[in-house]
C-alpha cells in the first residue's frame, strides 16, 4: 500500500466521490538499501524487505565474514546503510601448527569425503 494509507492505519475514506488519502493499490516495496541477488562465490538464499540472508560456497573455501555469520547469514538496512555489514564471502584463512601435542600433523586436501 502506499505510504499516505499505510500512515493511516490502512484505512481510506470516501469524501464526495473522492477516495482518501489516495484510492488504494498495492506497490513492490523497495529495499532502502541494495541487496544483491548474487555475491562473488555465494549467493542470496532468502530476501524480505529490507533483509536478506547470504551463504558462500564452503565448499570451495569461502565463508561469510564473522560478523554475518553471527547473525545467521542475515544482512539488513537501515537507511541507505547495509548492516553488520554488505555481504561478501571470503577464503577460508587455516593454519595449523606443525607440532602438536603427542601427534603429528597429516596434511590432507580442503574437501573431506
Amino acid at each position: 500500500l502506499p505510504k499516505s494509507i499505510r500512515d493511516a492505519g490502512g484505512w481510506v475514506m470516501c469524501e464526495g466521490g473522492e477516495t482518501k488519502p489516495e484510492h488504494p493499490h498495492c506497490m513492490m516495496e523497495e529495499d532502502d538499501c541494495h541487496l544483491p541477488e548474487h555475491i562473488e562465490n555465494g549467493n542470496r538464499q532468502e530476501k524480505e524487505t529490507n533483509r536478506a540472508r547470504y551463504e558462500c560456497h564452503n565448499h570451495d573455501g569461502y565463508k561469510l565474514p564473522e560478523s554475518i555469520r553471527r547473525t545467521e547469514g542475515w544482512v539488513h538496512c537501515e537507511d541507505e546503510e547495509t548492516k553488520p555489514e554488505h555481504p561478501v564471502c571470503q577464503k577460508f584463512n587455516c593454519e595449523f601448527n606443525d607440532e602438536i601435542k603427542n601427534g603429528e600433523k597429516e596434511e590432507r586436501s580442503m574437501i573431506l569425503e
